[in-house]
């Protein structure tokens, strides 16, 4: 006889993904990652939000490091941006650069 071996998810995978769809949930925008497939994949039962590795407390300062990285590479991604068209459309000198730059704060 054959031994059939049933293929299940690996646990870090699934706790991932778990993580994942908790951040689209609970976190305000702008999201790290908008990732909900991982969610939909693991098909977790209703009470998937109260496993003890699910707990908002207990990693609480970790996610908020990570929050606040992406908010700050969000303003410096728009600031490149503004920068951008700034010079695109005129030959600024660098007095207008660093006001643009320093003064947009």
């Amino acid at each position: 006889m054959h031994d059939e071996q049933v293929a299940a998810p690996d646990n870090t995978a699934v706790r991932v993904a778990l993580w994942r769809a908790l951040h689209v949930e609970v976190d305000s925008p702008p999201h790290v990652l908008e990732d909900e497939v991982g969610l939909k994949l693991a098909a977790p039962d209703d009470a998937w939000r109260s496993r003890p590795d699910m707990s908002l407390l207990q990693r609480a300062k970790e996610r908020r490091q990570i929050l606040l990285l992406r908010r700050s590479q969000v303003e410096l991604e728009n600031q490149i941006e503004e920068l951008d068209c700034v010079l695109q459309s005129e030959q600024p000198s660098i007095v207008q650069i660093r006001r643009r730059l320093f003064d947009a704060a």
